[in-house]
């Protein structure tokens, strides 16, 4: 910490954080993890107010050849001036199938993140794009979770690849499908055969036990992602959220809580109390049923009251 890259307690007059859901256009509601468990779970982590923005949308861009030539549009929310703009993307369709796949590019998401950014809140310190949307940097990707800026303090993450249900191969971005549970192995081998009973679209998420998942692995991206904003980098010290990762199963076996050594990062970063922060947390996971997360924090707080 002494080279100076760490500073001391974000500014207060910048400390809210911004969760703007990016919606497909024509929805009229958000269709993942629920967006008031990420809030509550995100001023806890952080410590930080947060608040939901009125939502954006991407969608189809200027007719013509589909695809060969895709070409979406992003639309602010009005309280962002409701502007519209041009993004790349990439589609695969087959002829007489019923799902296309459709990836956006996430470099420009985050130019109109930046954007949308100052023209909200002037309070608001750092805006997070979440979307259900599948999205990709490079021609090669099969795709990516998600971009932070830590300089421009933007940054958007899709959930559409951490679906509890999602079964994709290893080779094509657009060849994935979805079981009838939850899996315990996200990838197949792209030339190999492809699993019994899978289906193109995701079945409805119910079972209380479906849902705690999907938002346990929606809340460690979001989380660590959030991280990287505040300037924190992958851990090398510990089994900790900060943990890099090569592969989304390697991703998904990280906890959902910082190592002491991360912890102490944050603290020093942004400022709080650990034993309340720990408490507030305690209440939140075990309000939506992250129970594993919730008897880890128990634990901590006996440690630190013994």
């Amino acid at each position: 910490m002494r080279s100076g890259r760490f500073k001391a307690q974000a500014a207060a007059e910048k400390s809210e954080i911004g969760l703007c859901p990016i919606l497909q256009g024509g929805q009229d509601q958000w269709e993942g993890p629920s967006l008031q468990a990420l809030l509550e779970i995100t001023k806890a982590f952080f410590d930080r107010p947060v608040k939901l923005t009125e939502p954006a949308f991407v969608t189809d861009g200027p007719q013509g050849d589909r695809k060969r030539f895709p070409t979406f549009s992003f639309c602010q929310p009005a309280s962002g001036g409701g502007g519209k703009f041009s993004i790349k993307g990439r589609l695969h369709a087959k002829s007489g199938v019923k799902y296309s796949r459709v990836q956006y590019h996430i470099d420009p998401l985050l130019t109109e993140l930046s954007r949308l950014k100052d023209s909200l809140d002037p309070n608001m310190g750092m805006l997070v794009g979440v979307t259900m949307e599948d999205l990709y940097s490079h021609e090669s990707d099969l795709f990516v979770a998600g971009m932070a800026l830590e300089a421009s303090k933007v940054a958007v993450f899709s959930f559409h690849r951490y679906n509890p249900f999602i079964t994709m191969s290893d080779m094509l971005w657009h060849d994935y499908g979805y079981s009838s549970k939850v899996t315990t192995s996200t990838y197949f081998l792209g030339d190999g055969p492809r699993p019994a009973a899978m289906n193109p679209a995701s079945p409805p998420v119910t079972s209380d036990a479906d849902i705690s998942e999907g938002l346990r692995r929606a809340s460690r991206l979001l989380t660590h992602e959030i991280c990287h904003l505040f300037g924190i980098d992958h851990c090398i010290h510990h089994r900790c959220l900060m943990l890099g990762s090569g592969h989304l199963e390697e991703d998904m076996e990280a906890p959902l809580h910082l190592c002491r050594v991360c912890l102490r990062k944050l603290s020093f970063r942004i400022g709080f109390s650990i034993k309340e922060r720990y408490s507030k947390l305690l209440h939140v996971y075990k309000k939506y049923g992250l129970e594993s997360e919730a008897q880890w924090l128990d634990n901590r707080l006996i440690q630190i009251d013994s």
